[in-house]
């Protein structure tokens, strides 16, 4: 084989099915990933970028182009050199087996791809997630199911008998059947995708669109299970045999599996001892997907049924799904699914659709499609969860996203000889078109805003964003107690860096960031308004509420958000400056040895460059919270570093003000360092001394947070290298500024 195909030798690589199929696997990545940069200026999720490469490789585009596809894409007929030797002498045509062409080996590595993905999108499917809505999400899912499929099977009867009948070995009950189904699915993945890039993952709409889309999936599947089963049958009982087999499967991998996962999963010899999943168990994985795919293969279902009901066995359990996927998803998303894709537009033809009629069945399918999904999901929404109508019609065009999901479907039925290859190019720009509407309207709807927004109503308003979950952990917990204010509002936003990978906005990840913090409940927060209005007024009878730790205390509503960003400099920015804050604090990790320019070894810290760059983007008084590797669990030993200048008043106040508060519980010690002298009408530790840093050295072990002022200049001034490699962590306080330094995307 490779003598023969070896340039040197006069051969053609084009012969050769590894050959041939090496430069298919290259043009498909190269076009794919151009696309998905070029679609991602326009808002659109990379999927659309990969459906248009696939058609764009199929008859449609390039396979207009003579000789294209009979050298790059040859059906195996074609191509003389794939088959298998001669026929011995004596042997039957029926023993050799069919050629095995570079198409085949395509569509083999394309099924096994799906079967994989399949699996990532079982995994997707948090049960958490649905019972987080589950009313809400249930009626709303519903809805978008039944509408789509009655409407569906209006628009599927038409296009049977215009466009349906030929070249299907089906009757009109399944086929409307089908389309009504294919009609009802909703892209799970590509849903989760765009919330996240839209910031509105974490949502109220957010919440609810995955929540409707989850429980969507499961139903829409399992349905689809059975019509498969049934267009594959020989007869009614071969249909019945099918689906209770499928039934016990199922129930076996959730029942008796799914235990003796989560129990393996929890075990001493589940890790390496790097701390990643050992290769052992990572290959049993594989092997059960496998197994479990071949299984509903040969009861007659698809192999996507297999990989899709292993990914929901898969136990939440030790942050397992999201560590399986990492170990898999890159070559399941860069090199298999665009292969999926481009199996997918060989088959689709826009230029069978020659006729007026055919337009008109594209132009019914996408209106059938398109109503009944955005005006279910709207009026369900309106009704169940009391949403307002820009909220309600972005969850209407959010169910109305198909993607992916769509074109597993329809590649389904055109294998199950469910649908012809004009109906299943109709469906295919059906998907193409209600995806593409989809990020363009949500922005429209619900993301839009206006860039700079007024002052909220608390008396003091604060915004913290870190990248280290201990960092927002210091933020949740001890950074409300250095507001010096009666009633003061935090929003805390953890950044977490998404991309294509399905790991990075998995939705029970993102879940499981905040949850070890502590801060007070909505409710406790009330309580404590509605107990200091009481003082306030003199009242007397009014009890103490079994809300509250310390009535004392003042007034702090602490909000924990996750910003889930794919380009986190430009967003951090934006997030900043929406509002006009009384403060801003941001993180900057240091590490201990390097310089700080150096920095930024994990993948959601940042430099101390962008850092800078993001605080001269912000008008109002910023601070820059910097530490090491570890972050103290109290701050309960301050000391503030004064040197007199100018830029270092905005600080001071700071520290003034949080002293003043101090007196009332004497929860902090407060230790002021000076160069000059002040006129400090408050008790507390004051020092005056020429040389700051060694003052502080001789304390360091005892304290929890160093404060000083700082100015914006062309780098952070952190006074002495002792202070910028110090344990203690470092909050730099800048006051306000007003002359902009240009912000680069790509730092």
């Amino acid at each position: 084989m490779t003598t023969g195909s070896s340039i040197f030798s006069g051969g053609n690589p084009l012969n050769a099915s590894i050959t041939l199929f090496l430069i298919q696997l290259v043009l498909v990545v190269v076009l794919s990933r151009t696309l998905a940069r070029i679609f991602r200026i326009v808002k659109q999720p990379s999927v659309v970028a990969e459906v248009v490469a696939g058609i764009l490789l199929g008859p449609s585009a390039l396979g207009k182009i003579p000789g294209f596809t009979r050298w790059i894409f040859p059906p195996t007929t074609h191509n003389l050199d794939c088959a298998y030797p001669p026929m011995p002498d004596g042997a039957r045509e029926a023993d050799i087996l069919p050629p095995y062409g570079p198409v085949d080996v395509l569509s083999i590595f394309a099924n096994f791809g799906l079967v994989l993905f399949m699996f990532i999108i079982g995994l997707e499917l948090d049960m958490g997630i649905m019972k987080k809505n589950l009313k809400e999400g249930l009626v709303i899912s519903v809805s978008c199911m039944i509408l789509p499929f009655v409407l569906g099977a209006g628009a599927g009867k038409l296009v049977w008998d215009t466009v349906g009948k030929e070249g299907t070995n089906t009757n009109v009950y399944i086929f409307v059947v089908f389309v009504s189904v294919a009609m009802s699915i909703t892209a799970f993945p590509v849903l989760a995708r765009i919330l996240s890039e839209s910031k509105i993952l974490d949502s109220r709409v957010g919440n609810l669109s995955l929540s409707a889309a989850a429980l969507n999936d499961v139903l829409a599947w399992i349905l689809l299970a059975v019509v498969v089963s049934v267009a594959n049958a020989q007869s009614i009982l071969t249909s019945l045999w099918t689906f209770l087999s499928l039934l016990g499967f199922v129930v076996f991998m959730l029942v008796v599996m799914k235990p003796l996962l989560t129990a393996l999963a929890k075990s001493r010899y589940f890790n390496s001892e790097e701390g990643d999943i050992s290769l052992d168990f990572v290959a049993m994985f594989l092997i059960a997907i496998f197994i479990c795919a071949w299984f509903t293969e040969i009861i007659g279902v698809d192999v996507i049924f297999g990989g899709f009901i292993m990914g929901l066995t898969i136990p939440r359990v030790n942050h397992l799904p999201e560590r399986f996927v990492k170990s898999i998803e890159d070559v399941v998303l860069v090199l298999l699914l665009p292969l999926y894709f481009t199996n997918s537009g060989l088959k689709t033809n826009i230029g069978t659709l020659s006729q007026t009629i055919s337009w008109l069945m594209v132009l019914l399918v996408i209106a059938a499609a398109s109503v009944g999904k955005i005006a279910a999901g709207t009026f369900a929404s309106k009704l169940v969860a009391k949403t307002n109508w820009k909220e309600s019609l972005t969850i209407g065009f959010l169910m109305n996203t198909k993607g992916l999901v769509e074109l597993i479907v329809l590649n389904v039925g055109l294998q199950a000889g469910v649908l012809n290859t004009e109906v299943f190019t109709i469906f295919v720009l059906m998907a193409l078109v209600t995806t593409f509407i989809t990020s363009p309207a949500i922005h429209f709807l619900y993301v839009r805003r206006s860039k700079f927004k007024m002052k909220m109503d608390s008396d003091y308003s604060s915004i913290v964003i870190v990248r280290n979950i201990q960092a927002a952990s210091w933020a949740c917990e001890i950074f409300p107690n250095l507001l010096a204010k009666d009633q003061a509002e935090v929003k805390v936003y953890l950044v977490k860096s998404i991309s294509d990978r399905p790991s990075s906005y998995m939705k029970s990840e993102f879940g499981k960031l905040f949850g070890g913090l502590s801060f007070r409940k909505k409710a406790q927060t009330e309580a404590i308004r509605k107990s200091k209005m009481a003082r306030k007024s003199g009242r007397s009878d009014v009890e103490k509420s079994p809300l509250l730790e310390n009535e004392l205390l003042p007034l702090r509503q602490v909000t924990p958000r996750v910003l889930a960003t794919a380009r986190p400099n430009a967003d951090v920015t934006a997030k900043a400056t929406s509002r006009i804050y009384d403060l801003v604090i941001l993180e900057l990790k240091l590490d201990a040895i390097d310089d700080m320019d150096s920095i930024g070894q994990q993948r959601d810290t940042v430099s101390s460059g962008s850092t800078f760059l993001i605080l001269n983007q912000i008008m109002c008084p910023t601070g820059v919270f910097v530490h090491k590797t570890s972050i103290p669990t109290r701050a309960k030993e301050i000391v503030f570093l004064y040197e007199g200048k100018e830029h270092e008043d905005f600080a001071l106040e700071f520290v003034t003000n949080l002293q003043a508060q101090n007196m009332s519980n004497a929860s902090l010690t407060i230790t002021v360092i000076s160069r000059v002298e002040l006129e400090w009408e408050i008790s507390t530790n004051l020092i005056i001394s020429n040389d700051l840093v060694d003052e502080f050295i001789s304390m360091e072990e005892n304290i929890d947070l160093l404060i000083m002022g700082s100015q914006r200049t062309t780098h952070f001034d952190f006074k002495s290298p002792e202070l910028k490699y110090s344990r203690v962590p470092l909050l730099l306080l800048f006051p306000k500024y007003s002359n902009k330094i240009q912000l680069h995307d790509d730092i």
